[in-house]
């Protein structure tokens, strides 16, 4: 199969930054805060469309109208998304790339248990240390630790116009 010319004329205009950046934002914008599933999001990309899966032409058209960042072109998303070549984005891809959002999620809770381990030594160490009360502990402190003692508990002085001003 013979690939065209302009194919290869968009590629140094990859930025994989963007489209790292640009896929969980889609994928944010399709979901929504309510985590819709594969049906409701591919119907947040499809708008007015009665198309059952977008063309390239209309994918663009769907990702201005959602104001995704123009950091990512979206004809290289969707290449990203039509992983297979069928020309079309429909509700298969959107469930693929909310199944990524889940994974997404899955790996920044796996991220906060390494620092909750290595920072505190465990979960139960790190709430006890976060939420305890601690009040006798900083008494403590507050009657052991060297500080300036004044002669006297109060300070008096005048220091006249000038210095108010």
């Amino acid at each position: 199969e013979e690939v065209p010319v302009a194919a290869f004329e968009a590629l140094p205009r990859l930025d994989v930054a963007a489209l790292r950046r640009a896929l969980p934002e889609l994928s944010e914008i399709l979901a929504g805060a309510e985590g819709v599933d594969a049906q409701a999001a591919f119907a947040r990309l499809q708008g007015e469309s009665e198309a059952e899966a977008l063309a390239p032409a209309e994918f663009k058209q769907a990702c201005e109208r959602l104001q995704l960042s123009a950091a990512a072109e979206p004809a290289f998303l969707f290449a990203l998304l039509d992983a297979e070549g069928v020309g079309h984005v429909g509700e298969e891809q959107v469930a693929a790339l909310l199944k990524y959002r889940a994974a997404q999620a899955r790996r920044k809770l796996g991220d906060f248990k390494a620092f909750v381990t290595g920072a505190f030594g465990g979960a139960a160490v790190a709430f006890k240390q976060l939420f305890d009360d601690q009040s006798e502990a900083l008494h403590d402190a507050e009657e052991m630790l060297p500080r300036i003692q004044w002669p006297t508990a109060v300070a008096r002085g005048y220091r006249g116009r000038a210095w108010l001003q």
